[in-house]
């Protein structure tokens, strides 16, 4: 039996297609976007969601119930502005992470 090669291809990758979502959404987080605080978008956030937040602001704690994927992580990432984190200070545990599986936090300043 001849395989043609673009279905061997498109069987490689189909699994790979299984595993992300076409639906992904992108957050934006800022004193000026339509998103003030990651409390906000917390609940919101589904497997291979992207969160982007502003720098040279300060946020109020948060926890974090919604879990990616594996593979496809939920993904909130602290972008600099004029060289400066997003800093999220407060709370008895500033950023918590509740039954909360496959993310990624990057790029913030963390306080208590």
């Amino acid at each position: 039996m001849r395989v043609h090669r673009s279905s061997a291809l498109a069987a490689l990758f189909l699994p790979l297609g299984l595993v992300t979502t076409g639906n992904a959404e992108v957050f934006q987080v800022g004193p000026t976007r339509p998103y003030t605080n990651l409390g906000q978008v917390a609940p919101l956030l589904d497997p291979g969601d992207l969160v982007e937040v502003d720098g040279g602001a300060t946020y109020p704690a948060v926890t974090f119930t919604r879990s990616g994927a594996p593979g496809n992580p939920i993904v909130v990432r602290g972008l600099r502005v004029n060289g400066s984190r997003p800093l999220v200070s407060g709370g008895t545990n500033t950023v918590q992470f509740e039954l909360s599986n496959h993310m990624v936090f990057e790029g913030f300043e963390v306080t208590g």
